[in-house]
């Protein structure tokens, strides 16, 4: 339903989906905030992977732009399908205010609205979670080698650890963020 006009117009009423919608526009945002530095990082991240593959820790330094590429890659996608997702999220919010509760005609675009915001961008969050958190076990597999490993400088293992910097604990806000969102479609 849209808004009820009683002296002027309310935020929600009925079944009404404006209040929903604008809620996960924000947590789209803040998904878009962690993913910005996050990408930073992942991007800025040129270290030498040689003395890792050395002693085991990576598996060859293809090993090691795989996992940089497709790190990349998840950041760049998970801004893509957000932006996508705040864009249909925004057009149920503005249809979801249309007509009144006995002229629906206005309205008839919220069905596919929420139908596409259902399975499409659910099918995007869910294929990113799981992209993410094989990103997330194999970087903590590769700290904990380097920080078991003796014959590397505990500094310069540590120091070169991702899941030891600011970034990574973004990383399992944004984790978290993202199963809240698949949780509750």
């Amino acid at each position: 339903m849209p808004a009820l006009v009683v002296w002027e117009p309310l935020i929600a009423a009925g079944d009404d989906l404006y209040i929903l919608s604008t809620c996960r526009i924000c947590l789209y945002l803040a998904e878009i905030g962690l993913v910005i530095p996050i990408t930073y990082y992942v991007m800025k991240n040129d270290h030498d992977p040689g003395p890792f593959v050395e002693v085991g820790c990576v598996g060859s330094v293809h090993t090691f732009d795989n996992w940089k590429i497709m790190a990349e890659a998840i950041c760049i996608f998970t801004i893509f399908a957000s932006v996508i997702a705040i864009a249909i999220s925004f057009a149920i919010c503005q249809v979801s205010r249309r007509g009144t509760p006995t002229d629906t005609a206005a309205r008839r675009l919220l069905v596919p609205l929420c139908k596409c915001n259902m399975f499409p961008v659910l099918l995007m969050k869910f294929s990113i979670l799981v992209l993410v958190s094989i990103i997330f076990y194999g970087t903590n597999k590769y700290c904990s080698c380097v920080q078991n490993t003796i014959g590397l400088d505990k500094l310069e293992g540590r120091q070169s650890c991702p899941s030891a910097r600011e970034w990574f604990y973004l990383v399992r806000v944004f984790i978290f963020m993202i199963s809240a969102d698949i949780l509750v479609p």
